[in-house]
């Protein structure tokens, strides 16, 4: 898809960490996901905090999040989703 497109239909991607919800992501993952399930906020907290992330926004409302550990070594994406 390209750029104007995803645009065009409301779409944002960003690795803006101020632009995150916090408890949108913890809630999803903490409540719907099945390889998240419990994980303790702090954990979360901790994993945002020390990985490049990416959000994706519908309308400016978060509706889709994952996470890249260690950047400049490898690259292994944690916690996708994306919101129905």
């Amino acid at each position: 898809m390209n750029d104007e497109a995803f645009t065009k239909k409301g779409y944002q991607i960003s690795t803006d960490k101020t632009l995150l919800s916090f408890d949108v992501i913890f809630n999803y993952l903490d409540q719907q996901s099945y390889w998240a399930k419990d994980i303790p906020p702090e954990k979360l907290k901790k994993a945002i905090d020390n990985s490049l992330c990416f959000g994706v926004y519908k309308d400016g409302i978060q509706a889709g999040f994952t996470e890249i550990t260690n950047p400049e070594r490898w690259m292994q994406i944690f916690t996708p989703y994306i919101a129905e």
